[in-house]
């Protein structure tokens, strides 16, 4: 977790001293970022590594207001993976409450005009905002904002909602879920943290290091296979069971030395089983689950834990992201019956089990497994 204000902290940067900031999930460090700023220039870099690694410089020019009035931005992949993604570049000009974003290098290039409020802040095409953009979002938290405006390289604003509690606390809304941003004893930035969030990110502030070195050595791992990869990736578990088909597409978070259960999956709220979109099951066949019937078709799996055990509940609602669950359309819920796996599982994982009794569906993960019955009408 992210140092508390109360803290000691050995090192803390003077205005205009670079900020270093390296971003973990679980134990894998999945991103680091350095940046400095002056009273006009913000001059910074991300490397990400996830789905591989690539690089982002960027730099932006301040008004006598702080607001960003031009920035611009580079993504290459490092040459150690010649086969990495293609470049990008863009830039983007505000003036008064005009933005013009021109693409350069990019997939769709071209120029985009854009009504936006003042303050207005690009970021850098992440699902999880730079801390360059938090930084941003705390000056204008403390002149009393509520919101901020970020704008992508699309030509669209997007509005965050923002919470400041001086002096220690402010977040910032990410798809609903707030990340939270700590503040050491002189009111800068220590990190973030996105236990709130499906993101799941933390972030602390490091002493500067050269940072480049890491964009190699990570980019070679890719090539060998040894990189960090897509953190949830895509997975479709099929079977047979007495001659009915049975596929569920889902994706699959690792522990990455977490835990799980009570923890990242917490107890007593509807979990997504497994991340990203909303997992699916198909049949073509009637099945019966739980003495519930459920006919030929696709519909989306839910789960729910508790200390002493679980339901699973199928849901007709279908084709939504995993965050957006609705009771409503529950078509049953079912007990689920735990049972201790012979070593920890990393990923988690679904499987379609053919049995004496029918068939089970099987949900995975750490070191138990969830069981739960089915059979073919």
């Amino acid at each position: 977790m992210l140092l508390s204000a109360c803290a000691e902290q050995p090192w803390s940067p003077t205005p205009h001293e670079a900020r270093t900031w390296v971003s973990t999930l679980g134990e894998d460090t999945v991103a680091v970022e350095q940046f400095t700023v002056t009273e006009s220039v913000i001059s910074g870099v991300l490397i990400e590594r996830t789905p591989e690694t690539h690089v982002i410089a960027y730099e932006a020019e301040l008004n006598d207001s702080g607001h960003i009035i031009t920035f611009e931005l580079r993504k290459s992949t490092p040459s150690a993976n010649p086969d990495g993604p293609d470049p990008l570049e863009w830039s983007t000009h505000v003036q008064d409450t005009v933005a013009t974003v021109v693409r350069t290098v990019d997939v769709n290039p071209g120029e985009v005009r854009a009504s936006v409020p003042p303050g207005v802040i690009p970021y850098l095409g992440q699902v999880h905002p730079s801390m360059y953009v938090f930084s941003q979002a705390f000056d204008q938290a403390r002149r009393g904002a509520q919101e901020i405006h970020l704008l992508g390289r699309g030509g669209s604003a997007s509005c965050r909602s923002l919470v400041y509690s001086q002096p220690h606390e402010f977040s910032l809304d990410l798809f609903g879920s707030p990340i939270t941003a700590v503040l050491d004893a002189d009111g800068q930035l220590i990190g973030t943290s996105g236990a709130a969030t499906v993101a799941k990110r933390e972030v602390r502030r490091v002493k500067p290091y050269d940072i480049m070195p890491s964009a190699a050595r990570w980019a070679a791992m890719d090539v060998a296979g040894e990189g960090v990869g897509t953190p949830s990736p895509g997975a479709t578990a099929s079977g047979t069971v007495d001659g009915a088909f049975i596929e569920v597409r889902y994706s699959r978070p690792a522990m990455r030395g977490r835990d799980i259960w009570g923890r990242l999956v917490p107890y007593d709220e509807v979990w997504r089983t497994g991340a990203n979109a909303a997992t699916h099951l198909t049949t073509d066949h009637d099945l019966t689950i739980g003495g519930h019937v459920l006919p030929a078709g696709t519909y989306t799996l839910w789960s729910l834990y508790t200390e002493t055990g679980g339901e699973f509940i199928v849901n007709a609602q279908t084709n939504q992201w995993g965050t957006f669950y609705n009771e409503e359309h529950d078509l049953f819920r079912v007990k689920m019956t735990p049972s201790a796996t012979p070593e920890p599982i990393e990923r988690f994982t679904i499987s379609i089990r053919d049995t004496d009794a029918g068939g089970e569906l099987v949900l995975a993960w750490d070191t138990t497994e969830w069981i739960v019955p089915l059979t073919v009408d």
